[in-house]
């Protein structure tokens, strides 16, 4: 039987790319991944980030040698009278236009860390910037991605610049940078990705891809993984 896809995200087809069998387990049969302590202290991090740079809230202690990079987002958008958007949540219908992130006809979804409008009313450009906890490790694909989101849902926009904020090196990532020409090239790349993703759903074949990533996969069923279930 045909397989019916949920909404698409970067994170999904990134989860697809690396295993399709893993994106079966998690978005299909929508199973629940436990929540590590990496994940945990993520989600404090990008809290705390979250209010020093919308509400010029202090850092925790702790996490006082971040506060350099949330300034300079902070001085971005007051040099250009931009404004600051955390958590921003994006979306689109099969139409590519602008939808809400649960209505029924979502097709795609996404989540920004931070994005700067400038100027904050009818923007003309954008930064994006993802914080990271994790070691650096940059794929463009999640920026395109991000720009695509952007142009999609705000005409005025001709200029997108992103990047990754890397939390362990205190450095921001490689600086991508996109004009609107872009668009159609970044959609035809992820359209791509989404005819790998339906042609699987059609046929209903989700064949495990064999990783280093598979000692993190909660999949205990798979064969590929060194903690599987044996009873």
């Amino acid at each position: 039987m045909p397989v019916t896809l949920p909404p698409w995200s970067y994170t999904a087809m990134d989860q697809f790319d690396n295993c399709p069998r893993q994106y079966h387990w998690k978005y299909i049969l929508k199973n629940k991944e436990p929540e590590t302590p990496q994940m945990l202290e993520g989600k404090v991090v990008h809290e705390a980030l979250e209010k020093r740079v919308c509400s010029g809230k202090a850092l925790p202690a702790p996490m006082a040698k971040y506060d350099p990079m949330a300034q300079s987002i902070i001085a971005l958008a007051a040099r250009a009278d931009g404004e600051i958007r955390t958590e921003m949540k994006v979306a689109v219908n099969r139409e590519l236009k602008r939808t809400d992130f649960f209505a029924k006809d979502v097709y795609g979804r996404g989540a920004l860390d931070l994005a700067v409008m400038l100027p904050s009313t009818n923007p003309k450009s954008v930064f994006i910037g993802d914080w990271k906890t994790g070691k650096p490790r940059e794929k463009e694909f999640q920026v395109k991605t991000f720009a695509f989101f952007i142009f999609s849902l705000y005409p005025s926009v001709e200029k997108i610049s992103a990047c990754n904020l890397w939390l362990q090196t205190l450095k921001p990532g490689t600086l991508y940078q996109f004009d609107r020409a872009d668009q159609p090239r970044i959609w035809s790349e992820i359209s791509m990705k989404l005819a790998a993703m339906e042609i699987a759903a059609r046929a209903d074949l989700w064949p495990a891809r064999q990783s280093p990533l598979c000692g993190w996969c909660h999949n205990l069923d798979c064969e590929f993984n060194p903690k599987r279930n044996t009873a």
